[in-house]
């Protein structure tokens, strides 16, 4: 029994010198040694153990038990002929974990670099903790790995390219942002980088977090440059094809200002190494804001489409000028919430700064907005830009846009006292009301000049009311038919208000433009004007009657001014009747009745006779005169008279008349 005892201490000690060569040499020692001990002894095999972190290449990734497994290679551990299916399977291990439909789900692609441990050093319960990026694993088609990954050739192979900082080959294996979020350059060597001061100098904190997927999704947490106030500090989410979203607190830098210069922005602005100044200087300025910058080191060229647009022809693109929340789809509809004011300031963007209120800027003026815009152009807009403090300006508004140029725009124009005490003293400005806009430039403004009405200071609340003393609405049509109601000067007693139509005959400037105006006054007349730029006619299918003022409580005159002629044309009666008829004629007054003469040159017919005129018989001072101002129409059968026929010393005798107030 001793003997046999020996010769298992002289095997043992054998078996495992055979171990630590074999281990430096990367054979697979447990297959060894079942096959030598196998011949001779029926014992069962020992687990082999590994103790330690080792890296692997991840093969395969399709599980069929669905844990998120993958299959591994590793020349200390696998002979490089093996077969996949040969190799072994790794358990992962979530840094975020779960159970029962939740923790992190990340399987490393094909072709990434694992750390494999082993449980209780066992090679037969591998686990891999995540991956480790290397510096190189060649260019396509000339990768380095010394192991075929099919699947990584299958899906991955030339898709890796696209790179603006660095190889652009599909060689690259750094992580990503790598050179944005160092600010410089990848160093080929030690060596490299010693020898560069100026990327010594540029080389800042790293400050980028998250994650990208192999197909480009990601989520990226940029903190902002340490050395520079946190500049371009934000978080942007965007999906594989360029669905985009950001939330940008950094309020000196628009988006330009760290993206590479061919995906839009200007050229590269190094920081010295200290923080921008973003405090006010003054009670009403900040000279340090920062006109649009680049960044050289933007990495890739995928995350350029939100900075150079998706390429249609309305081409929408990050616009985020300060502060804010952007989303960008594929096609390019945005949506914006821009946060600017006219001076920024309070320091920089830090985590601090989620503890207090937000910041109206050096100035206090806000000029934020919220706008909306399709991937072809339509457009709404939520302008909240101020004039003065608190005060909402001229480009206050809600606003509709059609791409073709529709457009609808209710503004909030308000002018009064800068603190903002409400309404009154607070009033509508000039450009207050809705106003509507057709592509061919019809208008309907409905304009609240002056009204004494406005919402809180920087909320809303405002209730309409009808105190406005600039009021009007205004229908206009593109070529400038109008209807005009205005509310001159008070819309809460009469004054001058009026309707007026208008017809401007642009092109006639001789007789200029129709114009019809009812006017109302608080007492006293007030007023219907019309103005006819050319004839004024009125027919109608019954009758035409004109009332003017009232017998008892009001009687008026009507007044006629005619500049040449004046001609009434009556089928049958035509009746004047009044207390008193006056026929002034500056050269001749005609009575003419019947048609009893030939004209010049006769007549062929009856009715082209005429009456037959005769100077009308006057008793004046001088005697008894024919009058040549005056004359009066007779036919053949009118009765002769003779002087005689005068009676003038006959004594006039009364004759019987109707008493007044007798007739029915």
């Amino acid at each position: 029994m001793t003997k046999i005892i020996d010769k298992f201490d002289v095997f043992d000690r054998r078996i495992r010198s055979i171990e630590e060569r074999f281990y430096e040499t990367g054979y697979d020692v447990k297959s060894l040694v079942q096959s030598e001990v196998k011949k001779r002894w029926k014992i069962p095999p020992q687990s082999e153990t590994q103790f330690g972190l080792f890296t692997a290449l991840c093969i395969d990734t399709i599980d069929a038990y669905k844990q998120n497994r993958v299959r591994f290679f590793s020349p200390l551990f696998h002979e490089n002929n093996i077969p996949v299916k040969s190799l072994p399977y790794a358990y992962p291990i979530s840094a975020m974990g779960g159970f029962d439909d939740c923790g992190l789900n990340w399987v490393p692609p094909a072709g990434s670099t694992l750390g494999i441990i082993f449980e209780n050093g066992s090679r037969s319960s591998p686990y891999y903790l995540g991956t480790l990026w290397h510096r190189n694993r060649g260019p396509d088609g000339e990768h380095n790995w010394n192991f075929n990954i099919e699947e990584y050739y299958k899906i991955h192979e030339g898709h890796r390219k696209g790179y603006l900082a660095g190889a652009n080959d599909g060689s690259q294996v750094f992580p990503q942002w790598n050179t944005e979020n160092y600010n410089g350059f990848d160093s080929t060597s030690r060596v490299d980088f010693t020898e560069t001061p100026d990327a010594q100098e540029k080389l800042t904190y790293p400050n980028i977090y998250g994650f990208k997927t192999p197909q480009k999704h990601m989520v990226k947490l940029v903190d902002g440059d340490y050395k520079c106030g946190h500049k371009n500090k934000r978080l942007e989410i965007m999906s594989s094809a360029g669905n985009w979203m950001i939330f940008k607190d950094d309020p000196m830098h628009d988006c330009k200002s760290w993206s590479h210069p061919e995906c839009g922005g200007g050229q590269q602005v190094d920081c010295e190494e200290q923080e921008e100044s973003t405090t006010c200087e003054g009670e009403s300025s900040n000279s340090s804001i920062v006109e649009s910058q680049g960044n050289i080191y933007f990495k890739h060229k995928n995350e350029c489409r939100p900075l150079k647009g998706p390429g249609t022809p309305q081409n929408n693109k990050c616009e985020l000028p300060q502060s804010g929340i952007q989303f960008l789809s594929l096609s390019g509809h945005s949506f914006v919430m821009d946060d600017s004011v006219e001076e920024p300031g309070g320091g920089e963007p830090g985590w601090e700064q989620s503890l207090s209120p937000f910041s109206f800027g050096c100035s206090d003026k806000y000029a934020g907005k919220t706008s909306w815009t399709s991937a072809t152009g339509h457009r709404i807009e939520m302008s909240d830009k101020e004039s003065d403090s608190s005060l909402r300006g001229e480009e206050n508004y809600i606003r509709m846009i059609s791409a073709s140029g529709n457009k609808i725009e209710l503004n909030d124009h308000t002018t009064g006292k800068p603190d903002c005490p409400g309404s009154p003293p607070n009033v509508g400005g000039e450009k207050r009301g809705i106003t509507m806009q057709s592509t061919s430039n019809h208008i309907l403004q409905m304009i609240d000049e002056e009204n004494e009405q406005s919402s809180p200071c920087r909320s809303e609340g405002g209730v309409p009311v009808s105190k406005a003393t600039k009021a009007f609405i205004r229908l206009r049509s593109g070529y400038g038919l109008e209807i005009l109601m205005q509310d001159d000067f008070s819309q809460e007693e009469t004054q001058q208000q009026f309707i007026q139509l208008t017809a401007p005959q642009i092109d006639n400037t001789e007789r200029g433009p129709h114009i019809f105006r009812m006017q109302e006054k608080p007492s006293g007349p007030g007023q219907i004007f019309v103005r006819a730029g050319g004839d004024y006619i009125c027919s109608t299918h019954d009758e035409h009657v004109t009332v003017v003022g009232d017998v008892e409580k009001n009687p008026s005159n009507k007044i006629t001014f005619v500049s040449n002629e004046t001609y009434h044309v009556t089928e049958k009666r035509y009746v004047n009747y009044a207390q008193l008829h006056a026929f002034v004629a500056d050269e001749i007054i005609l009575l003419a009745a019947g048609k009893d003469c030939q004209p010049l040159g006769g007549a062929a017919t009856k009715e082209e006779c005429v009456p037959c005129m005769f100077p009308v018989a006057c008793i004046t001072p001088k005697g008894l005169v024919a009058s040549d101002r005056v004359f009066a129409s007779a036919s053949q059968a009118s009765s002769c008279v003779s002087i005689y026929q005068l009676l003038p010393f006959h004594k006039c005798q009364p004759w019987e008349t109707c008493p007044r107030g007798e007739l029915n």
